[in-house]
C-alpha cells in the first residue's frame, strides 16, 4: 500500500477521527453504588447492584455512566501506591479515552510536513514559526528544508535515509543546545524510525524529538495479568513509575511498556522491556500474546504524539511477582479491576497507559456494551485512523 498526496480536508475531517468536544462537567457520579465486584464470568447487566437491592436500569441512566464495585476509602490510604491525581477528578471513561485522543484539526493549528508526496507528520504553530528562524541561518542552496505556508519538506539535495536524518539531528541539537524547547532537555540518544510510502524507513530521529514534528511512533505495551484457577477473576500487576522520570513521575503504569526503537520490532521490544523493567524471565516474557493496537492523536506539552501501541496479554503464574531492574519503575502492585477502574477515574494512569487498560477490559468482557452507554465511542476513541505512514516489521526482519 502506498500513500499519495491528499488534501488536508480528507485527512483531517471530524467524520474520520470522531472528533467530539470534550465535556468535563458531564461527568455522572454514583458515588453511593456498591457494585457487585467484576469477574471475567459475571458480565451482565443483573450483577450490577444499587445499594438499597435494586438492580441497574440503563433505561433511568441520562448521563455516561460507569462502574465497578466502589472503594468505599481513600485508596491511597491503603498499602497500594500513592499517586497525585491531577486535573479534574472522577472522569468518565469517555472523558479518559478523549482527553488521550484530543487533536482537533478545527482548532489545534499545524502545518503538513511532507517526503514528496507523502504526508509524514503535523509541525504545531510554535515549531514552524522556530524551524523558519533556523532554515533562515543557512544559504539559499545549503537550506536543509523546503518551507511554505502550508507545508514543510526536505530540500531537494536531502534525498537520502543518510543525509535525512543528519538534517533532522543538526536541527534538534541546535535546538536542545539553545534550549528552544523543553521536551529535548531530555535527549534520550535513542532513535525512532519514520516510515515513507513504501513502509521503508526515511530516516531515524532522536526520540525527545519525534512530537515536534508530529511524526508517527511506536510503542509496546504488555497487560500482565493473573487469573484465579478456581474463581477466574483477573488481577492486573500495575508498576508506578519511578518520580525521577522526566515524563509522567509516579504514575501508574502498565507492568511492562516502552517505545519501539531502531531496529526492533514490537514483539523483541516487549520481550527485552519485561527484563530491563520488571526482571521478567524469557521463558515468561515470551509467552506475550499479540493483541492489536490502540491508536491516538494527542496534543501534549512536547507537541502532537501520533502514536500507534502495539498491545500484548500475558498470562502470568500467580508464583511470579515483577521487580524493579532498573531506575524507571518504584515498584509494582496486584490490582483488582475496581482499584484500577477507581484509579483510572482519579486521572493516577499514564494517559496511554489507562487506555491500554479500557482496551484490555474490552476485550476480556470486564467492560461491556450492557454497561456503558459511550461503548461504541471509546472503541473509536482508542482506534483512531493515523493516516501517516506506519512499517513493514516483515521486511525490516528480513533485513536483519
Amino acid at each position: 500500500m502506498s500513500f499519495h498526496l491528499t488534501k488536508n480536508s480528507t485527512l483531517f475531517t471530524p467524520s474520520n477521527y470522531n472528533l467530539l468536544s470534550i465535556t468535563l462537567n458531564s461527568t455522572s457520579k454514583y458515588t453511593n453504588s456498591t457494585i457487585n465486584r467484576i469477574t471475567k464470568r459475571k458480565l451482565n447487566t443483573s450483577n450490577l447492584l444499587f445499594k438499597n437491592g435494586n438492580t441497574f436500569n440503563p433505561n433511568k441512566i441520562s448521563k455516561s455512566f460507569f462502574s465497578a464495585s466502589t472503594v468505599h476509602k481513600d485508596i491511597n490510604n491503603n498499602n497500594g501506591p500513592k499517586v497525585k491525581p491531577l486535573e479534574k477528578i472522577d472522569h468518565t471513561i469517555l472523558e479518559l479515552v478523549r482527553l488521550n485522543n484530543n487533536f482537533n484539526p478545527n482548532i489545534h493549528k499545524v502545518v503538513p510536513f511532507y517526503l514528496d508526496t507523502v504526508m509524514l507528520g503535523v509541525i504545531p504553530e510554535n515549531v514552524f514559526q522556530q524551524l523558519k528562524k533556523y532554515n533562515k541561518t543557512f544559504s539559499k542552496n545549503e537550506k536543509p528544508f523546503s518551507i511554505f505556508a502550508h507545508k514543510v519538506t526536505f530540500s531537494e539535495y536531502v534525498n537520502t535515509f543518510e543525509k535525512r536524518g543528519k538534517a533532522i539531528n543538526d536541527l534538534l541539537t541546535h535546538w536542545r543546545d539553545n534550549n528552544t524547547f523543553s521536551c529535548l532537555k531530555g535527549w534520550r540518544d535513542e532513535l525512532y524510525p519514520v516510515f515513507d510510502g513504501n513502509h521503508e524507513i526515511a530516516f531515524n530521529i532522536e526520540r525527545s524529538g519525534i512530537a515536534l514534528f508530529g511524526l508517527r511512533a511506536f510503542g509496546c505495551h504488555i497487560n500482565g495479568y493473573v487469573e484465579d484457577p478456581e474463581t477466574h477473576k483477573l488481577k492486573m500487576w500495575i508498576a508506578q513509575r519511578s518520580f525521577n522520570k522526566q515524563t509522567f513521575p509516579g504514575k501508574l503504569d502498565n507492568i511492562v511498556a516502552g517505545g519501539v526503537s531502531f531496529p526492533y520490532s514490537p514483539t523483541e521490544t516487549a520481550i527485552k522491556e519485561c527484563l530491563e523493567e520488571a526482571s521478567m524471565p524469557q521463558e515468561i516474557s515470551k509467552q506475550v500474546v499479540p493483541c492489536g493496537a490502540v491508536t491516538y492523536i494527542s496534543v501534549e506539552k512536547r507537541g502532537i504524539s501520533s502514536d500507534s501501541q502495539y498491545v500484548f496479554d500475558l498470562k502470568l503464574p500467580p508464583s511470579f511477582k515483577p521487580k524493579p531492574n532498573d531506575n524507571e519503575v518504584e515498584g509494582f502492585h496486584l490490582m483488582e479491576f475496581d482499584e484500577i477502574i477507581e484509579r483510572l477515574k482519579k486521572n493516577e494512569f499514564k494517559s496511554n497507559s489507562g487506555i491500554v487498560i479500557i482496551d484490555f477490559m474490552i476485550r476480556h468482557g470486564i467492560l461491556t456494551h450492557s454497561m456503558e452507554v459511550n461503548y461504541l465511542d471509546i472503541l473509536s476513541n482508542i482506534h483512531r485512523p493515523i493516516p501517516f505512514p506506519g512499517p513493514n516489521f516483515i521486511k525490516m526482519k528480513n533485513k536483519k
